[in-house]
């Protein structure tokens, strides 16, 4: 490698994507937020290309920044050219792209089984040739492991997972399939698969890491059969729960890269608390309506057309016919016992003196101006 690289631009015509790679380039919300930074601050970080016959350059590192240029209508993008052979260029290719803050885990278990394969070979190309002497004399697992900071099992579960069959694969990059299950899993024949995705379709479940362990183990005493894989995965049915699950770039635009996943669920739960005590107190604020009188039907249910809706409207008519006769009797009583009343007879008792000079006192001060005289009133 030359002690000072030169950055130069290239043509995008002129650039070709990396054969096999396993990472994808879609126009999800990283990329959008690429494209965003690309078009305020330029291409900060020069794509790594290689020279391949035809006056081309393969591309080691930069898919994402090439793709997001080309959506801007760049017409050129800075390079740094490096001379590799075939297996220089794709751990180069897999190392660079792993350092990528999200990854689906498909694509990082690719990338290891490409890694894998280039730095198992020995005697040509030993491990220590790329990464130094200090990988002398161990494992290949632990070595990769040590670089992705993963521990030798999970680099194994990874290899693992690329034995699965593409409907599993894509499962499991969207949150369906549990990873420590498929990589279990992942150890099935292709037939068996195939199976086993059938049954999840059928269920609309995932096997547990404990059903994936059975499932193996049933696998592995005799043919494994629908027979066998509903009644386990119905079992997760008779205690299902309801769980909302957000795909990676949903969420994480929203924070920090710096959060951690615990720190994002409980600012999640903070902010559902809180939306909850301003609904109480929303609830609290509102005035109650008036309760109706008793026997108005509230809400009368609508004629559908149907028997049972003629039927509760009559039964409902029926009664308020009802309630409006019995309150018409009760006004006409009220009407009588009023009447008799005022018709009753005064009951034959004298009048003490006092009684009498009020109602002359009344009667003579209720009597209007006659003839332009001045009222007179009797003092008593």
């Amino acid at each position: 490698m030359p002690e000072k690289e030169i950055i130069i631009e290239i043509a995008i015509e002129r650039l070709r994507d990396f054969p096999g790679s396993p990472f994808k380039v879609t126009m999800d919300e990283p990329m959008k937020e690429l494209i965003e930074s690309i078009m305020t601050y330029g291409i900060l970080t020069p794509l790594i290309v290689r020279p391949i016959p035809e006056g081309c350059y393969q591309i080691i590192s930069g898919h994402r920044r090439r793709f997001a240029a080309s959506k801007l209508g760049y017409r050129k993008v800075p390079v740094i050219i490096r001379a590799m052979n075939d297996d220089e260029a794709l751990v180069a290719m897999v190392d660079s792209n792993l350092q990528r803050e999200k990854i689906r885990i498909s694509e990082k278990a690719f990338a290891y089984r490409m890694k894998y394969d280039v730095v198992k070979r020995e005697g040509k190309h030993p491990k220590e040739y790329y990464y130094g002497e200090k990988y002398h004399g161990i494992k290949t697992i632990e070595f990769m492991g040590r670089e992705q900071k993963d521990s030798p099992k999970q680099v194994q579960r990874m290899l693992n997972v690329t034995r699965l069959i593409p409907e599993l694969i894509k499962k499991l990059d969207e949150g369906k399939f549990g990873f420590t299950p498929a990589a279990e899993l992942a150890l099935l024949c292709k037939e068996e698969q195939y199976l086993l995705n059938d049954a999840m379709e059928y269920t609309q479940t995932a096997p547990t890491l404990s059903q994936a362990i059975r499932i193996k183990h049933i696998a592995d005493r005799e043919d494994l059969t629908m027979n066998h894989l509903i009644p386990i995965l119905n079992e997760n049915n008779r205690k299902v729960l309801k769980r909302v699950v957000f795909a990676d770039e949903s969420i994480y635009r929203y924070f920090s890269p710096e959060e951690s996943p615990q720190a994002i669920k409980e600012e999640i739960l903070r902010m559902l608390q809180e939306k909850k005590n301003r609904q109480e107190l929303s609830a609290k604020a509102r005035p109650v309506p008036p309760r109706k009188p008793a026997g108005i039907p509230v809400n009368p249910p609508r004629d559908a057309g149907n028997a049972a809706g003629k039927k509760s409207k009559e039964i409902t008519e029926k009664k308020a016919s009802q309630n409006q006769v019995v309150q018409t009797q009760g006004a006409q009583k009220q009407a009588i016992q009023e009447k008799a009343s005022l018709n009753r007879k005064p009951q034959n008792r004298r009048m003490s003196r006092q009684e009498i000079l009020e109602l002359m006192k009344r009667r003579y001060n209720s009597k209007p101006e006659q003839s332009g005289r001045k009222e007179k009133k009797v003092n008593v």
